[in-house]
């Protein structure tokens, strides 16, 4: 199974609402443990 890059508004053409929900808490989840990142790297 290949890989395929897709943007956001591809996917939210292509998936459900529940699966485009699922996605959002993802992305949510990704982006909180992820806050202070920025700041870490250039210390």
């Amino acid at each position: 199974m290949g890989y395929q890059e897709a943007s956001y508004s591809e996917l939210k053409s292509r998936l459900s609402e529940k699966k485009m929900n699922i996605l959002g808490k993802l992305f949510d989840a990704i982006d909180a443990s992820h806050l202070n990142v920025d700041e870490w790297i250039e210390k």
